[in-house]
């Protein structure tokens, strides 16, 4: 096993390892013997030159079969890629998340910095804080934030330092500067912003409280994750400004906008509700 090559989202070829997918498998709750009955089978079947996406694939039918909500576990990171290609979705997504956490947010707002005007991707606030959020997102799993973008950003942070916000029914100044992004940081850009007191946000970083953390605690999961629902189906309504599994619960009708039939439809509420509860 150990020689073998894998090709990566990005072309590139790496040893595949082990270690990596059972990780992955772990971490969605799955029972043991359904992460090694997995193991099994991609054991059996991997080749030289195989996809990721390939191995993936394998993983996430196995799970859906003994256990959706661990294939939904599992998927998340690439259902945040189906948000794109643009950003937009994404500080949505994100926004909702701080809004289940007790924060009021503002998206994309133009800030006035100490020597000229920021576009803001996120603004949440609350009575103790007020945090302002640049947010990177990437179409590729294979594409990381560096230390470029983390140089900026503080840049950008520091000329907003002393704007005075009206929130909270009183004057208040940034509080917290972080960057989020749905896949991961480079090694320097996470040693810059611990030396600079930059807080950062990434699919697996830090330990505790990453983006990953973050969903599983508020239990808001991006529609894309279903599978019920056609991909076409997906866009109309994150082009709608619908992102989350929660919102389509919560206000059924809106899948009565769309041409689906009644058994279709009945498919999507039940995947639904296994996401949701």
């Amino acid at each position: 096993m150990s020689d073998i090559l894998i090709i990566k989202s990005n072309g590139e070829r790496e040893l595949f390892d082990e270690t990596k997918l059972k990780a992955s498998l772990a971490k969605t709750n799955a029972s043991s013997f359904l992460v090694e009955d997995i193991l099994k089978v991609v054991r059996k079947k991997i080749r030289n030159g195989m996809r990721t996406t390939q191995i993936y694939m394998m993983a996430f039918k196995m799970l859906r079969k003994k256990s959706g909500r661990s294939a939904y576990r599992y998927s998340i990171k690439r259902s945040l890629l189906s948000l794109g290609p643009t950003g937009f979705p994404f500080e949505k997504f994100l926004g909702s998340i701080l809004e289940k956490k007790g924060y009021h947010v503002e998206i994309g707002k133009i800030i006035p910095g100490e020597c000229i005007d920021h576009e803001v991707d996120i603004i949440a606030y609350n009575k103790y804080d007020l945090i302002i959020a640049e947010v990177k997102f990437h179409n590729n799993l294979s594409t990381k934030t560096d230390t470029k973008v983390g140089l900026y950003v503080k840049a950008r942070f520091n000329d907003l330092k002393r704007t005075i916000f009206e929130y909270e029914d009183a004057p208040s100044t940034m509080t917290k500067g972080m960057i989020i992004t749905n896949t991961k940081f480079t090694h320097n850009v996470i040693k810059y912003a611990k030396c600079c007191g930059m807080e950062m946000i990434s699919w697996n970083y830090p330990q505790y409280g990453n983006l990953y953390d973050m969903i599983e605690e508020t239990n808001l999961h991006p529609l894309t994750c279903l599978v019920e629902l056609p991909k076409a189906h997906k866009k109309i309504l994150v082009d709608r400004g619908i992102i989350t599994c929660k919102s389509l619960e919560q206000d059924r009708k809106i899948l009565d906008s769309l041409s689906l039939s009644t058994k279709k439809k009945k498919l999507i509420l039940e995947e639904i509700k296994d996401v949701c509860h």
